[in-house]
């Protein structure tokens, strides 16, 4: 099998230049982490996957963990996240001033994200709660880039009453679970299925909407 290099090329600006025995090695550790798993894939497996002796894997990396942590942790951190901050950022410039608009544009934004970077999600799905080197240093930027961002909007929502008292960790851990889940769902584990894309996006900003609003008071002469 020929090691599939475009998606590396498109995010490694040096990748290029590497020699090509890495390059083999980073792209056929990519393509079997992501559809086997971190702890299912032998060094063996890469090395026959990329066309070299394994003794090479260990020339450029010391381990099978570093190899991962070589292969992941600059894509999430100087690559994978910045690039999802900054077509976050572009979307959460302008004040939104209805909250389900707010919601479908995260969504779909996210869902678009995902299917530009498929295995690369399917890798950091599968391997952070593993190695949580991938996640640490995300959230410091999150907090950093992200955060405020949010709470501005949250701050609006809770003003106009279209979001309940409640936490901003609350209301982030509410609208992440349903984003990534649908992700997950739709783009992870069954993408055969037969979907409805915009149906879903709907009812997904529907069931938060619903959610976050104000309890109803029921009415007492009812």
């Amino acid at each position: 099998m020929t090691p599939d290099f475009s998606e590396l090329k498109s995010l490694y600006p040096d990748f290029e230049h590497l020699p090509s025995g890495q390059q083999r090695i980073l792209a056929s550790a990519l393509d079997l982490f992501a559809s086997k798993g971190f702890a299912s894939t032998s060094t063996g497996s890469i090395a026959k996957c990329a066309g070299v002796a394994e003794g090479l894997i260990f020339k450029h990396f010391r381990s099978k963990k570093e190899l991962l942590l070589r292969l992941a942790r600059p894509l999430v951190l100087e690559i994978f996240f910045p690039m999802a901050i900054q077509s976050l950022q572009k979307l959460l410039e302008r004040q939104y001033t209805h909250l389900p608009d707010l919601l479908e544009t995260l969504i779909k934004e996210r869902l678009a994200f995902a299917r530009s970077h498929h295995r690369l999600l399917r890798l950091l799905t599968q391997e952070a709660c593993l190695h949580p080197e991938l996640t640490e240093a995300v959230q410091e930027r999150f907090d950093q880039l992200m955060r405020p961002m949010l709470e501005k909007q949250f701050a609006y929502f809770c003003r106009t009453g279209a979001i309940r008292p409640m936490r901003f960790e609350t209301f982030l851990r509410l609208v992440i679970t349903s984003t990534m889940g649908l992700v997950i769902s739709r783009e992870l584990l069954f993408p055969d299925a037969n979907w409805n894309d915009e149906s879903e996006i709907r009812e997904t900003v529907k069931f938060l909407a619903q959610g976050l609003a104000p309890e109803t008071v029921p009415d007492a002469t009812a």
